[in-house]
């Protein structure tokens, strides 16, 4: 399991994450928690990033999807997005 990668916040406002390894094929769902995020495919989930800060949350849920850049070698990463992922805050209020 996956346990951290990059979230790119660009000038404009767009993000992007940079996942370091493979991301499976299927329909990809990043869920929101307080405090942290998870990727998953299907029924599996294939990455879990504990501590986020709450205003990374925040904005990732002003998303509907993000894309994903998958870096399986991080001496040339890719330079294309491999898929989106739909987001699903599952945040309790």
């Amino acid at each position: 399991m996956i346990e951290e990668m990059d979230i790119l916040l660009g000038e404009t406002g767009q993000v992007v994450l940079s996942v370091p390894g493979a991301i499976p094929a299927g329909n990809i769902v990043l869920s929101l928690y307080r405090n942290h995020v998870e990727l998953c495919a299907g029924a599996t989930c294939f990455a879990r990033v504990t501590d986020i800060e709450t205003d990374i949350v925040a904005t990732l849920s002003g998303f509907d999807d993000v894309p994903l850049l998958e870096v399986i070698d991080p001496e040339n990463p890719p330079c294309y997005i491999k898929c989106r992922a739909t987001v699903q805050d599952q945040r309790k209020e």
